[in-house]
C-alpha cells in the first residue's frame, strides 16, 4: 500500500522510487500527456509535484485510456512501438498507483 497522506496534492514523482530513473523521466512525461489531454491543457500547465490523484482517478476508465492511446499511436506514428509501449506502461504505472491508494477499482479492465 502506497502512503500518501493528501491524495489532492500528491508529487507523483516521489512514488516513483521503484522505477529507474530513465523509466520515471518517462512515465512522468506520458503521464502529465495523458493528464492534460483529458483535460484539454497544455502539457506545461501540468504540475507532476501537485496532482490530484481523486481527479485522475476519474479519467483513469478504459474507454478514455484507449482513446488517448489511439491518439499516441495517430500522433506518434514515426517514433514507432516504443513510444506507444511508454505511454501504455506509464498509464498502467498509474492506475496500479490508484489501485493501492484505493482510488480505483481493481476489478475494471
Amino acid at each position: 500500500m502506497v502512503l500518501v497522506s493528501d491524495y489532492s496534492k500528491c508529487n507523483v514523482s516521489e512514488l516513483m522510487v521503484d522505477l529507474s530513473p530513465e523509466s520515471r523521466d518517462l512515465y512522468i512525461l506520458w503521464i502529465k500527456r495523458f493528464t492534460a489531454y483529458v483535460h484539454h491543457a497544455d502539457i506545461l500547465s501540468i504540475d507532476i509535484h501537485v496532482m490530484d490523484l481523486n481527479e485522475l482517478a476519474l479519467y483513469l476508465n478504459y474507454a478514455k485510456v484507449v482513446e488517448w492511446l489511439g491518439s499516441v499511436k495517430t500522433e506518434m506514428p514515426s517514433r514507432g512501438k516504443s513510444s506507444f509501449q511508454s505511454a501504455r506502461n506509464a498509464v498502467n504505472w498509474l492506475a496500479r498507483l490508484l489501485v493501492s491508494c484505493n482510488l480505483l477499482d481493481p476489478s475494471l479492465p
